[in-house]
């Protein structure tokens, strides 16, 4: 029956800002056109399918960078919102066919914090932070070889406007409609129903919760 249940969601269309809206205004009648504005409502869709989006990680992206000789500081994708990791290719002097040619994870610190992790024997960057819309390494690379590949979370596509399609995939849509409900009883201060709730829960354990033990 659950499995049926997960199915047909994935033949569901693509939902506009409307299209939810006006689903969410029919399952309560009391959420109206006059506490709960198209413009009210769009900031509910866009908070929630940014964190659904994150921790359902559903815009996973890989960026290639490759710094030149001297480069500290490099300017982050527009669409950036999380990180998750950056590798850095083996060492360029080291042949490929070597066991050592494993790519690094370069460890995260705080920006204010990066300085502490410099010593003059580093040939090449062992740490980065991000700051502002960029990302900053421990030292500036040298061998002018060096390729970082930086895993991380994009920015769900806000809605402008309630005519755009909502930037989640189609089997999110269920959980994200209950989501909006939930914030509008809360917004008037209701106590959210059990089954509401139950649902909820229900619908996150199913798309973003964690794996179940072997």
């Amino acid at each position: 029956m659950i499995l049926t249940f997960v199915l047909l969601w994935t033949v569901l269309a693509a939902e506009t800002g409307k299209e939810l809206m006006d689903k969410v205004r029919e399952r309560s009648l009391w959420i109206d056109g006059q506490r709960f504005t198209t413009s009210v409502l769009l900031d509910f869709i866009n908070t929630k399918q940014q964190m659904i989006s994150t921790i359902g990680k559903t815009k996973e992206k890989d960026l290639v960078m490759v710094p030149g000789v001297g480069v500290r500081k490099i300017l982050l994708p527009s669409d950036f919102y999380l990180v998750a990791a950056v590798e850095l290719n083996p060492n360029p002097q080291i042949g490929i066919a070597e066991p050592t040619n494993l790519w690094t994870v370069l460890q995260y610190v705080p920006r204010e914090q990066l300085g502490r992790f410099f010593t003059a024997s580093d040939e090449r960057p062992s740490a980065y932070s991000i700051w502002g819309d960029s990302l900053i390494l421990n030292r500036e690379t040298t061998t002018g070889l060096d390729t970082l590949v930086m895993m991380y979370f994009a920015s769900a596509v806000a809605l402008a406007d309630s005519t755009e399609d909502i930037d989640l995939p189609d089997e999110y849509l269920p959980l994200l409609q209950d989501y909006l409900i939930k914030m509008c009883f809360t917004r008037v201060n209701l106590i959210v129903p059990d089954t509401l709730d139950r649902n909820i829960r229900y619908l996150e354990n199913i798309l973003i919760g964690r794996p179940k033990d072997e």
